[in-house]
């Protein structure tokens, strides 16, 4: 079960990075083969980690950590997206979907780390 559980991952894993790099080209270009994969693995990670369910939610998670940062650390909302997170009340789609609203509205639209 393992095994089939890894294939899986794994091609989910191949089917983020190939929309990351349709979605984000220059974002994807700049970071490099190695350093998308790295970027994508530690997404899936984190959402295991922050309880984010569903494919959907796993690849806006990651594709916030692509514009505006794997950790945020470049945003001066960093600390309260850090809180939400943590909220283990919330589900991982509404945190995934609050995050970006509150960035989109904070930016304008503009991506805040760049490609």
């Amino acid at each position: 079960m393992a095994a089939f559980q890894a294939t899986v991952d794994a091609r989910f894993a191949e089917k983020v990075e190939a929309h990351i790099l349709h979605t984000y080209p220059e974002h994807a270009l700049a970071l490099g083969e190695a350093r998308l994969r790295a970027l994508v693995k530690s997404g899936l990670e984190a959402r295991a980690r922050l309880g984010i369910r569903g494919d959907g939610a796993a690849v806006s998670l990651i594709e916030l950590m692509v514009e505006f940062g794997e950790r945020f650390e470049r945003s001066p909302e960093r600390a309260w997206a850090d809180r939400m997170l943590g909220d283990t009340a919330l589900p991982g789609d509404v945190k995934v979907k609050a995050i970006r609203a509150r960035f989109s509205a904070m930016t304008g639209g503009r991506r805040l780390s760049p490609p």
